[in-house]
């Protein structure tokens, strides 16, 4: 899901005991949609109070089974006008794994390089230091 939010009258993206929270807005809606049964939103990051957002992401799983567009049109009917849902994608959970895990390789090669320039950094040092002391 992408959505944006105007945050004027928001205490933050995340749930909080009190007050009034874009979580607990779109969860609430999503809970009548989903037959009263609740619904947890993951969303890609939080802001603070009185932040905006344009182009926030987010997943969830409902057990209910409706089409995307009549889900947008749904969510958008239902959400208080300060929050607005741009996009609903259906993804296969395989196919988020399989995102996730080509995240974690690249970031997992990206240290490996860093690693391997950091070391030879360490024996260029050693080799300078070593050449002073004699």
């Amino acid at each position: 899901m992408t959505f944006a939010y105007d945050g004027s009258n928001f205490l933050g993206y995340q749930k909080q005991p009190k007050g009034r929270t874009v979580q607990k807005e779109i969860e609430s809606v999503l809970k009548k949609i989903n037959n009263d049964v609740s619904v947890d939103i993951h969303a890609s990051g939080r802001t603070d109070a009185k932040v905006h957002a344009l182009n926030q992401k987010a997943h969830f799983d409902l057990k209910k089974k409706i089409d995307c567009d009549k889900l947008l049109k749904a969510l958008n009917s239902l959400l208080p006008e300060d929050i607005y849902v741009k996009k609903i994608e259906e993804v296969k959970k395989l196919e988020a794994l399989q995102e996730i895990s080509r995240e974690i390789t690249g970031k997992k090669s990206e240290l490996t390089e860093a690693l391997k320039s950091l070391s030879e950094l360490s024996v260029e040092m050693k080799k300078t230091i070593g050449m002073q002391a004699t």
